[in-house]
Parts: C-alpha cells; structure tokens; sequence
C-alpha cells in the first residue's frame, strides 16, 4: 500500500510538472524568439522581436549586393539595389508556435531547437525599379537578324544571333530567394533568350540574287577612257539596307563606296576649284575675291546611273561630269559691341553644326544663336533639380542631414549629383519632390521652355538666365545653399568644354548622353563674369572648346 501510494505523489509530481510545462508554452510570448531558435548561424532564442530587428538593422543592412552578368560584376551597397529584410517573415518564423504544439509538453524546446530561420528579403519598389533598370541594361544584348554581307570579295550569308535579356520579375527573384548575410548577396543574373526576327532560312533567296549581282559586268567611260570595274570591286559596293516599311533586307550600292571610286579615276579630266575669299565685319559682307570654278565627276547623278546598270545586269555607264563651284574662305572681324558678339556666335553656330549658344553678361540679355531651340538637357538638367532641392532646404522642407539614395546624406548626394553627374541622386531627388514640381520650379524663375517632367527639354537661353540669376543672388536662395551650389560647380571633374577653352575660373555643369554634348558655365573672367553656354548634338568637346575660346577672347 505504501508503494502505491509513493507511485501516486510520483505520478502526481509528474503531472504537475507536465501541468507547468503546458501552462508555461500556452503563456509563451508571441512577440519572443522560440529557446534555442537561430537566425541564419546566430543564436537568438528568447529574444524579442525588438532586439532582433534591431540585429536586422544594425548587422544586415549594412551589406553590399553583387550582381553577375555574363562574367561582369557590379557592386552596390544593399540599400540602393531596394533589397531590404523581411522582418514580418523573419520575426513569425523565429516565434511560430502554434496553439496545438503548446499542449505538448516540452514542444517549446524542441520547436525552437529545429528553428533555424533564413534571413530573408523582400524589395522595396521604388528603390528596386531604379535599380533593376539599371541591371536591365548592362543584360540585354539585341538579337541580331540575318543578313547578307561581303567578305573578301564574295558574297556571304551574314548568319542571326540569338540576343538575351533579364526579366524584372527574374532579377527580383533571385535577389530575394537566397538567404541575406552580413556581407550582402552575391547573385549570378540569368538571362533568357531573344530569337531574331529573321532566320537564316530568311534570307537565302536574298543571298542568291545578291551572288548574282556581284557576277555583273561593268564598265565606265569618263571623257573616252574606259575603265573595267573588276569583281572584287563591284561586290564591295554591295549594300543590303531593310526596306523601311518590310523590314527585310534588299539589294543596292553603298553611295560611299562608288564615289570612292569615281574620285580615283576621275584625275584625268579634273580640275580643281579655286578659293572665294569672302571678307566679313560683324557679319556683313565688305569684300569678295572670286575664284575660279573646276571641274570633276558628278559624283550624285554617276552614281545613280551605275546603281541602275548593276541592278540590271551587265552593261556600260558613262560619267556625267559636273561644274565644281570655288571653295570659300572667310576672312571675318568683330567689333567690340554686342552686334560683333552676335555676328561671332552667329557664326560659331553656322560653322560647328548642331550648335547652339548663349551669352549673357550679369547686368544684360546677351546674345544667342538657337538660343530658343529645344534640345534633351543632359546632365545640365540637374542645375535645376539643385535649385529645387535648394530651396526647400531654405525653408526647412528638407535637411542637408536627411538620409537620400544609397544611405547618403542630401548634402552628400546633392554634391556628387553635380560634382560627379551621379544620376541615382538626381532621381532619387526627382521622385521625392516630384518631375513636375521640378518643371514649375524651373518655370517660377523664368526657364520657361524648360520641361523637366519627361521628356526632359530645354534651351541655352533657359539655362544662362538661371546662371545669371544664380550668380547675381536673383533665385531667392540663402547665401550659404548659392555658394553651396557654385561651390560644386566649380568642382565638377568634367573639364574638357568650357573651362578647357577660357582658361580661366569656371563654376559649370557639363551633360552628355548619346549624341548630346553640353556645357553651361559662369566665367570668372578678368574683365568681368559672364554666363555662356553651349549645346550640341553630335559634336566633340574640343569644338565647345574652341567656341568658348573665342567668344572668350572676343570678351577680353
């Protein structure tokens, strides 16, 4: 009896226990790491979810992600590619314990003994748009349609190639599907192929006809002498351009090549044109000493007579020869007054192309040629997306302390926006306060064919009256965000336009992006500062330079 009896305070002690146990799992903390559970190859059992966020934040965010493409790395700190910890995830998998588990004894322990929870990520969109744009890029490769080309003097298929690509919704994947270390993510990009429009297959009737055209006979007759173009020479001319609306390949002659030709036989007959010196002041004519006419190859008509014949088949073409009007030279002077500045930069703009140029000294409305012609601004863009942020800084809107595109600063980011170009900061600056607040702004000050709301346009006139205005205090800025802003200017490492051509002291922005070369400058010069600036569209940094040196010296 006695036996029985110690069995049933056992037995009674044991459920007491078990009692305890389940009591103590049904009250476990909702809001607590499970006992013994793991955060990648941490311990963080009993934790609160406090104290595990704050790890997140303090030991995770700080990492970098490494993408690779095709054997090319790029690197960005965590924060800018808008990967960001998962914490709802993170926190519920560390703390899962579910109402049916608690009423099994001792099922907190060996529930947070199996818990290994991942450090898992999610994106934040606005960040991870800007940066999978990016990535986009450096993956797509076009892919290339059949054609047909010369090679070595034949005719040969110019075979497709497959082009490849990077899916968004791939990039994000793959970014969120491994688990973040301390260190960041280190990802190898997949692509996807893009087939060509046009096969092989495609263009094999193309071939053919094209391999019977090189087999065509010509020759040329120029003042009686006959020339017999070899078959080597014919197939260079060849040139297989898409028909516009088919889109398919045809057969013609590359105009480059045949008038190539022409100018090598032509030295029998020809004649070479004298020199028209032209004398200007301030762009009037004062005098003109004619030269005499020559004589050569109408290169134009010839060459459409030869096309014809080789599309047709064998035969023989005469030249057409032509009249070769004088060469003209000009002999031009500038009177010190703003119509010899004008005749200057009218000038600068009627030799250099797509040019156009304004100048304005502090106290007037200078001169301009194109002033008023709207081109995509470049980088220049971001003198007023400066300005903006500027003057919200001014009025306590925004801080120079406030954290911006990748962790930095809006004094760091506004800085390397204009010191270094960095187009991350300008967006990030765009998205905040808004494209089209950005345009009003601009609009507010006079800039009033300025968009900065996509497509982004402007015009030299625009940005030397936000220059002048910018130097002569007129913006309404406080003293210190001006000479913030010029400061930077003066800074900026793009140096082969403006500066390169004045020699002198220079606070300037400078833009570039495909053909577009721009630069707008205010000149700390000797006899006093002026503003000039300079678009163009498909021209070299050493043409703005030489524009800019000699207005500059016309100035002195």
């Amino acid at each position: 009896m006695a036996l029985i009896k110690r069995h049933r305070g056992i037995f009674g002690i044991i459920a007491g226990v078990l009692l305890a146990v389940v009591g103590a799992q049904l009250f476990y903390p909702s809001d607590r790491s499970l006992p013994f559970a793991r955060l990648g190859s941490e311990a963080v059992g009993f934790s609160s979810h406090q104290a595990v966020a704050s790890k997140l934040e303090t030991e995770y965010s700080k990492g970098q992600v490494t993408t690779t493409i095709r054997d090319k790395k790029v690197t960005v700190p965590l924060a800018e590619s808008g990967v960001v910890t998962d914490n709802d995830k993170i926190l519920h998998g560390l703390s899962d314990y579910p109402w049916y588990l608690r009423i099994l004894p001792f099922s907190v322990a060996i529930k947070g003994a199996l818990t290994n929870q991942t450090v898992a990520t999610k994106t934040d969109d606005a960040k991870f748009e800007l940066y999978a744009t990016e990535r986009s890029k450096e993956c797509e490769v076009a892919p290339k349609n059949a054609g047909v080309m010369v090679k070595n003097g034949e005719v040969q298929l110019d075979p497709a190639k497959d082009g490849q690509k990077c899916s968004r919704d791939e990039l994000r994947r793959q970014l969120t599907s491994q688990p973040l270390s301390k260190q960041g993510l280190n990802v190898k990009i997949q692509t996807t192929a893009v087939k060509p429009d046009r096969s092989d297959k495609d263009v094999q009737l193309l071939l053919a006809e094209a391999r019977k055209v090189a087999d065509h006979k010509l020759t040329l007759s120029v003042a009686g002498k006959t020339y017999e173009v070899d078959k080597t020479t014919l197939a260079s001319w060849l040139a297989f351009p898409e028909d516009p609306k088919t889109k398919q390949p045809t057969i013609g002659l590359s105009a480059e090549a045949v008038k190539s030709y022409l100018t090598t036989i032509q030295k029998d007959i020809y004649i070479a044109p004298g020199t028209t010196v032209i004398t200007t002041h301030d762009g009037i004519e004062t005098g003109r000493v004619s030269g005499s006419s020559g004589q050569g190859i109408n290169q134009d008509a010839t060459f459409e007579v030869i096309q014809k014949q080789v599309l047709d088949g064998d035969g023989a073409v005469t030249a057409i020869l032509a009249v070769l009007p004088p060469n003209l030279k000009y002999n031009r002077s500038y009177s010190k007054t703003p119509e010899g500045l004008q005749a200057l930069v009218n000038d600068l703009v009627k030799d250099k192309g797509d040019f156009a140029i304004s100048v304005r000294k502090l106290g007037d409305n200078g001169v301009n040629a194109n002033g008023n012609k709207t081109y995509h601004p470049a980088s220049t863009y971001k003198l007023f997306v400066a300005y903006s942020v500027l003057k919200r800084v001014d009025s306590g809107q925004m801080s120079l302390g406030q954290t911006t595109s990748g962790g930095q600063t809006l004094a760091q980011c506004l800085d390397n926006m204009i010191v270094n170009s960095d187009n991350a900061c300008a967006e990030w600056f765009g998205q905040t306060i808004g494209w089209n607040t950005l345009t009003s702004d601009a609009r507010a000050i006079g800039a009033s064919r300025t968009t900065l709301s996509r497509p982004f346009v402007s015009t030299t006139n625009d940005q030397a009256l936000f220059l002048q205005k910018l130097e002569s205090n007129q913006l309404g800025l406080t003293e210190p965000s001006r000479a913030r802003l010029i400061d930077a200017m003066k800074r900026q490492v793009y140096r082969k336009g403006i500066p390169a051509g004045v020699g002198v002291p220079v606070a300037d922005k400078v833009g570039f992006l495909e053909g577009y070369l721009h630069d707008s400058a205010i000149v700390y010069s000797p006899k006093g500062v002026y503003v000039l600036v300079i678009y163009s569209n498909g021209s070299s940094w050493g043409a703005i330079a030489d524009a800019a040196k000699q207005i500059h010296q016309h100035l002195q």
